[in-house]
């Protein structure tokens, strides 16, 4: 189950993922017709569009860290799959919450990392996965 804290954070991202868009195309998705929630459309940065970007072109998961390279399924079933995409998660919230740039906020996660997780992800490829739809 969510938290109440989790799903004010989930309207929170979904707010500024509508509004990142919205701001740079002067229109809504064809999926979203109304705006998202008001704290999150005020939280808005320029470089989250990029983020929506991502989701339009998961085929570009080679140029484009923020893509997981799992689907939920994937990751249900490899615990290790599941702990890098949380630790990436992590990265992913600093940049939409915080409008950090990729390596900026991979370089803060990693400082506090005592467990060289992302030299792991490396290691083993899962950078490199392909993201199977």
């Amino acid at each position: 189950m969510i938290s109440d804290e989790g799903k004010e954070n989930i309207k929170v991202v979904e707010g500024i993922l509508i509004e990142a868009y919205h701001r740079k195309y002067d229109h809504f998705t064809p999926w979203n017709n109304m705006s998202g929630s008001v704290v999150g459309q005020k939280r808005v940065m320029p470089n989250n569009i990029n983020i929506v970007k991502s989701f339009c072109s998961p085929d570009d998961y080679y140029i484009n860290p923020i893509v997981s390279r799992s689907t939920i399924r994937e990751l249900s079933q490899n615990p290790e799959w599941a702990w890098y995409e949380n630790y990436l998660h992590g990265v992913r919230m600093y940049i939409l919450m915080l409008g950090m740039e990729y390596q900026e906020a991979l370089d803060v996660v990693r400082k506090n990392d005592i467990l060289n997780t992302y030299d792991k992800i490396i290691k083993s490829g899962y950078s490199k996965k392909k993201l199977i739809i």
